[in-house]
């Protein structure tokens, strides 16, 4: 059984991002993958209200159901916006797990806003980057016209210093250059409790945090987050970004989905491969691909191996499973520190 919302159900368009407005989703029975939990059968989630129950593996099932309808109908991708508009249910988590797993940024919502005052909202929210470690907010946008800054997380907040460093020389680099970012302050944890080999990886002796993150400074202060350093891709010395790969991918029309990891290659050390989701009656073909990459890319950054697949593994927070394509290939999973 394929899923479906109610009639009261909708979806609202607005001029700045998606909305969607949740009533009672009906069952979703479409399961794309199995035993999920060592527990399937365990609970996971009570109804408080009707006592209603659902078991790990129900959950999970819908779960998947649900992401895929969204990405196939809906045609929610990474890095849209999405308010939930829904009254307490036990379906509320459901959405939340499924728009996560498709990278969608999500945020509450009061079910009775009418769509100028949702929209009025998502005209105030701002972008921002904290981590964990960071114990809040280190960098954010502060008014309309920072927010226009694309793909920029605003700037540092007064709480905090931040550098951009070169991950090999650990020299700092200038406003523009692409390394990882270290952080200090007053909110950053002091530490791992009992992992001191965590501690020595992650914490400089002069109180700097080291994020992992690739990011860079722009020459008037805004913080642009580019990928996770440790799922670069090194060719011939260049180091090139999935997530940039991923973005463009995603991009084409016929293309649903999209991930990328580094391919072993005896001459360049690696190459781009990208894994790649088809919308429905899409006629894309690798040749297809690869060219469409090629056209907006500098020459290191082609895409070099193209695997098409019914579906991205992620997480349940939408993070891709790298070692999952990884085992696709049997390519093995570099170790890393980081």
């Amino acid at each position: 059984m394929l899923p479906s919302f109610p009639s009261k159900a909708k979806i609202v368009r607005t001029r700045l991002s998606t909305v969607i407005v949740a009533g009672l989703a009906t069952e979703y029975a479409l399961s794309l993958h199995a035993n999920h939990s060592p527990w399937p059968d365990s609970l996971a989630i009570i109804n408080s209200s009707t006592s209603q129950k659902l078991s790990y593996s129900d959950f999970i099932e819908r779960i998947e159901s649900l992401t895929l309808y969204l990405q196939n109908v809906t045609q929610l991708r990474k890095n849209d916006t999405a308010f939930i508009l829904c009254p307490n249910s036990i379906k509320v988590p459901i959405l939340y797990f499924s728009l996560l797993s498709l990278g969608v940024v999500i945020s509450p919502a009061n079910p009775i806003s009418t769509e100028s005052e949702i929209s009025h909202q998502i005209s105030l929210s701002n972008p921002g980057y904290g981590l964990t470690e960071s114990t809040g907010v280190l960098s954010r946008s502060n008014s309309p016209e920072e927010s226009r800054r694309w793909g920029s997380v605003g700037r540092l907040t007064a709480c905090c210093e931040a550098k951009i460093v070169d991950a090999d020389t650990g020299d700092a680099l200038p406003p523009g250059k692409q390394g990882e970012l270290w952080v200090r302050g007053s909110t950053i944890m002091k530490g791992y409790v009992g992992d001191p080999e965590a501690n020595s990886t992650t914490m400089d002796p002069d109180g700097w945090l080291r994020t992992g993150d690739l990011c860079y400074i722009d020459g008037e202060g805004f913080l642009f987050v580019v990928d996770r350093l440790k799922e670069l891709i090194k060719y011939k010395g260049y180091q090139v970004a999935p997530a940039e790969l991923e973005q463009l991918l995603q991009s084409h029309p016929e293309i649903a989905d999209a991930a990328v990891i580094p391919y072993p290659d005896e001459e360049a050390g690696q190459v781009p491969m990208a894994f790649v989701v088809k919308q429905p009656q899409s006629r894309i073909n690798e040749r297809g691909v690869i060219d469409f990459v090629a056209k907006q890319v500098a020459p290191y950054k082609k895409v070099r191996r193209v695997e098409f697949v019914r579906a991205i593994p992620k997480s349940p927070a939408g993070k891709i499973l790298r070692k999952e394509l990884r085992k696709m290939v049997l390519v093995p999973f570099p170790s890393s520190k980081m």
